[in-house]
C-alpha cells in the first residue's frame, strides 16, 4: 500500500504563507499551519518535512494532518446534507 500524501505550497509561493503554530481548540495540541495548493489552510501535528518538491509545491505525508489524529475532530465537522428524496416515490 502506498503512503498517503498531500500537496502544500512552499512558504511564500503564490502569495501563501505558513501561518505558524497555534493550539487546537479541541484537544489543545500544537498545530502547524500550511496552505493547500488551493490556498486553504491545513493543520498538521508537526511541521511536515517534504517527501518531494516540485517547483512551489511540496508533497508531504498525510499521516500528520491534524484532522486525522485529533480526538475531538467530530466537534468541528459540518453535518452532511441529507440525501435527496427518492424521486421514484413521487412519479406516477
Amino acid at each position: 500500500m502506498s503512503q498517503k500524501t498531500v500537496d502544500v505550497l512552499v512558504n511564500g509561493a503564490r502569495g501563501s504563507r505558513r501561518r505558524g503554530v497555534s493550539e487546537c481548540r479541541g484537544c489543545k495540541r500544537a498545530i502547524y499551519w500550511c496552505a493547500s495548493v488551493a490556498g486553504k489552510p491545513i493543520p498538521f501535528d508537526e511541521n511536515p518535512d517534504p517527501i518531494a518538491v516540485h517547483g512551489d509545491i511540496e508533497t508531504v505525508s498525510a499521516d500528520l494532518v491534524h484532522w486525522r489524529t485529533c480526538p475531538k475532530r467530530d466537534e468541528f465537522r459540518k453535518p452532511r446534507p441529507a440525501p435527496p428524496a427518492d424521486r421514484a416515490l413521487y412519479e406516477e
